[in-house]
Parts: C-alpha cells; sequence; structure tokens
C-alpha cells in the first residue's frame, strides 16, 4: 500500500499522473489530504477519492494541535492498511508515522529551500529527499539530486495537453495575445519581509500591455482595488496551465506559476525578493526565466520583449534544450515506489 501526502494544490498536479498509473497497474494507494485553497476542488473535479485529515490552518500553535491530530489519523490507517511507502513533500504526520511502521520507506520531494524549520523535523525520519539540481540545502546520504524539474511531473510533452477551450470560455481565440499576471497573498511564513509588486507598479504594466493591444488577466490571492476588477478572471484552477500555454507572457509574484510558464513555453517574468532555486536554474542555465528581486529594470525589459518578432519561438528553442536536459520523472519515481 502507498500513502500519498497532500497539502497544497501543487501536489495535486505533482501526484496527479502517478495516482493515473498506479490505478492503471492496480496498485493499491491512498490519498491523505489537508485542504487547502483549491485543493478539494482539483480533486473533485478529477474525481479523485481522498481521506480529509483537516483544513490546513495558519499560526504555529494550530499547526502543533494540528500535527497531533493528523498524527492520531495516521496511525490508525497506517494499522489498518499499513503501507510500506509514504509519498509526499516535508510532510510531518508523514514523517512521524513512518518511523512507527516496521520496514515503512519516506520519500519526500522537495523543491522549496525555504521551508528549513519543516526539514529539520521530517528529513531524520524520511527514507530519501530527492532535490532538483540547484538545491541550496545539503541533507548527505538521503538526499538524490534527480535531473528533471518538479513541475515536469504534470507539464512533461509526456504528461500535458493543453485544452483550447479555455479560449472559448474567455470569449478568446487564438489569435488573440494576452498576459497572464499573478499576485500571490504574501500570508505564507517564507513571505515574512519579501516584496514584489506593488498597486502603482501593476498599473504601470497594464497601462504598458493595453498600449501595446495586448489584453490582461490577473489571478490574485489578494484583495485589490476596484480599478483592477475587470481584469481578475475567474478561471477554473484547472485550466490555469492551458492558459499559461496560449498566453504570450507570464508576470507575477509566484515562483511555482512562473516556472509552469516557462516550462509550457511561455517567456516568464518572475518577480520577488524570495530568491527561487529552480527559478535559478530556468534563467541562469536555459534562459527561460526572467528573475527580478524588485521592479528595477522590468519595465524596460517588457518594452523589449513586446517589439521582439517570434518571442515564443525563440522561448521555445530554449525549452528543447530543458526537454534534452531532463527527464520525465513520473516513470522515475514510478519504479522507486513500486519497486
Amino acid at each position: 500500500m502507498i500513502f500519498i501526502g497532500m497539502n497544497h494544490p501543487k501536489h495535486f498536479w505533482m501526484f496527479k499522473k502517478i495516482i493515473e498509473n498506479l490505478s492503471k497497474e492496480q496498485k493499491p494507494y491512498k490519498i491523505f489530504v489537508s485542504e487547502k485553497d483549491v485543493l478539494p476542488e482539483l480533486l473533485y473535479n478529477a474525481n479523485i477519492n481522498y481521506i480529509r485529515l483537516g483544513v490546513n490552518k495558519k499560526g504555529l500553535y494550530n499547526k502543533i494541535f494540528q500535527f497531533l491530530g493528523y498524527f492520531i489519523k495516521m496511525l490508525f490507517y497506517s494499522i489498518k492498511f499499513r503501507p510500506s511507502v509514504f509519498l509526499g513533500q516535508a510532510l510531518p504526520h508523514f514523517a512521524f508515522t513512518s518511523f512507527f511502521v516496521l520496514n515503512s520507506k519516506f520519500y519526500i520531494l522537495e523543491d522549496t529551500e525555504h521551508v528549513s524549520m519543516l526539514h529539520k523535523l521530517t528529513v531524520p525520519f524520511c527514507t530519501k529527499i530527492f532535490t532538483p539540481k540547484e538545491f541550496p540545502e545539503k541533507f548527505g546520504k538521503k538526499q538524490v539530486y534527480i535531473p528533471s524539474f518538479y513541475e515536469f511531473l504534470y507539464l512533461h510533452p509526456n504528461n500535458f495537453n493543453p485544452d483550447i477551450k479555455v479560449l472559448d470560455k474567455l470569449g478568446y481565440n487564438i489569435l488573440d495575445k494576452f498576459v497572464v499576471i499573478r499576485l500571490v497573498s504574501w500570508n505564507a511564513h517564507h513571505d515574512n519581509n519579501e516584496t514584489g509588486i506593488d498597486m502603482e507598479f501593476l498599473r504601470k504594466i497594464i497601462e504598458l500591455l493595453e498600449k501595446n493591444y495586448i489584453k490582461v488577466l490577473i489571478s490574485s490571492e489578494q484583495k485589490l482595488h476596484d480599478d483592477f476588477k475587470k481584469y481578475i478572471t475567474n478561471f477554473s484552477a484547472s485550466s490555469i496551465h492551458s492558459l499559461l500555454y496560449y498566453s504570450q507572457l507570464y508576470i507575477g509574484e509566484g515562483a511555482t506559476m512562473a516556472a509552469e510558464a516557462a516550462l509550457v513555453g511561455t517567456p516568464s517574468i518572475y518577480i520577488n525578493s524570495l530568491n527561487v532555486s529552480y527559478c535559478k536554474e530556468l534563467s541562469e542555465d536555459y534562459n527561460l526565466i526572467h528573475n527580478f528581486r524588485n521592479t528595477a529594470g522590468v519595465i524596460e525589459l517588457l518594452e523589449s520583449l513586446l517589439i521582439t518578432y517570434d518571442l515564443k519561438e525563440n522561448h521555445k528553442k530554449n525549452l528543447n534544450k530543458v526537454l534534452q536536459d531532463k527527464i520525465d520523472p513520473v516513470s522515475y519515481f514510478m519504479n522507486i515506489i513500486t519497486s
């Protein structure tokens, strides 16, 4: 039995193809979810059954009590189903439970370096921790560097087919040019003292894009002024990667979405004082992301990109190099968890 843990919408995408393959191969598994944001919606729309542990809470004391509840539940389900593998990111309830389950293995899939406390709690109990090449933290013999990005678990050409119907729902066609702008909530614990796009700068971006007859779609976790309401689009969580595929450009504070855009063939501008290793690799080794720690120089770059002929075709040439260098990680992890 394989236990798969999720507590963030990204985890749905990371494990979706693995879950499909486990089902095809009739391998037994159970999914344990701490509900957060649109994660329940994604699982429901994909018709994936799961065991609900609770709702992901904020605050240190809440998280401590939540962990105790999750740990007790995981012990109960471990006695009931006797798992041989725990699979997830740095989940404390998986780490501690796996310690008490004889002959079980806990595999951590990690690409976020800004959760060092979670790593201290979970890595001592894991069997292996798999990280991308540029991951800055070192975990000794347990660490395995995978020749891939975790976004390729769902965006590698083997695993992703864009749905052109997302354009119909917006009233767009294939010739329409639009840009996706992503604003984060800044509520995550690693967001303390970090900065990105302020509202004045957002207005400048929109003004420049509209001046070049490019439509603007905003995805925002924060409440925006009424001035921006017409740009906010309520598209489904399951359609975002297709939107990124058909967009002319991505601009945003979200590192994951910056990487996702880059890996489906769309030029990406990441604006966030928080440096992220996989964005750094995609920028420095492949020229697929333009990384900015603040907004200085962004407008100048944007102006040059907007007049670049065959912008996306040039980007896809760089993407082809990534596809030559990196593997499809789905089959890689399937071999590990089913062997």
